[in-house]
């Protein structure tokens, strides 16, 4: 059944990514944990949107704007320390995810909501490198990290193309970091048996990124942003509510109903 059902979802959800800029991921992520292990999801859904994000990229190559990736790495060199140092402190925790998610899923809701500034500023000199270190503490304590970075480019006046390439190849790096640093884990050393649908699932994302990219055509820069941010919207919820509330108040009772 996972060879049918998980392929199927990254083909779809890899379209929409490359015809929305995101989204794509945190539905992926969400499907593989019905079926796989909470920490064989994290590591096979790593693998996947690795592949998935160098394919966007080289799709949209021409549009990247690689001084903000690079601003943008600067910071992730610091947080992902962080990030780390984080994951190794609280892994015996049962409720220092729901908590991290809870606050990540907020974030993205209340910005993906607010009205755009009627004055389009282009980004800051400041704004990728700060934005670098939050996410490469969430990509080690929350996992996703489309979310909490879409709302900085579509408030920072970038649109479709440029805004697709250039989130994507931030998250490109990031995804990359991920896979030798949580393959340090011991409990990862059985993941031998998902190699067959690893591959399976990084060769479907290849032409779902190139189908997302011939349907982007049809949208306006209005339409565009309209679904970005309802995107966006929908896929923090979701963190906040499922991936956050949901466990503190049912699972640990960290927070009493």
């Amino acid at each position: 059944m996972i060879f049918i059902v998980l392929p199927l979802v990254a083909l779809f959800t890899s379209a929409i990514s490359a015809v929305l800029g995101g989204g794509g991921g945190i539905l992926l992520l969400a499907v593989t944990y019905m079926f796989l292990p909470h920490k064989a999801a994290i590591l096979l859904h790593a693998t996947v949107q690795t592949v998935n994000h160098t394919t966007r990229v080289i799709s949209f190559l021409p549009h990247v704007e690689w001084g903000i990736v690079g601003r943008f790495l600067s910071g992730v060199v610091v947080g992902s320390g962080i990030g780390i140092a984080i994951l190794d402190a609280t892994s015996h925790s049962k409720t220092a995810e729901p908590w991290f998610k809870l606050i990540v899923g907020a974030y993205v809701v209340i910005f993906s909501l607010l009205p755009l500034p009627t004055r389009k500023d282009g980004p800051r000199w400041y704004d990728f490198p700060i934005l670098g270190v939050a996410s490469g503490i969430a990509a080690f304590t929350v996992g996703a990290i489309g979310p909490l970075i879409g709302p900085l480019f579509a408030r920072r006046g970038f649109a479709k193309e440029r805004l697709i390439a250039t989130k994507s190849a931030c998250e490109w790096v990031l995804h990359l970091a991920k896979i030798p640093v949580f393959l340090t884990y011991q409990a990862f050393t059985d993941l031998r048996e998902y190699l067959a649908l690893s591959a399976l699932m990084c060769a479907v994302v290849i032409p779902g990124t190139l189908i997302g990219r011939r349907l982007l055509g049809a949208l306006s820069e209005e339409q565009f942003l309209w679904l970005f941010r309802g995107m966006l919207a929908i896929a923090g919820a979701k963190i906040m509510l499922w991936d956050g509330i949901r466990p503190l108040v049912f699972d640990t009772g960290a927070i009493t109903p």
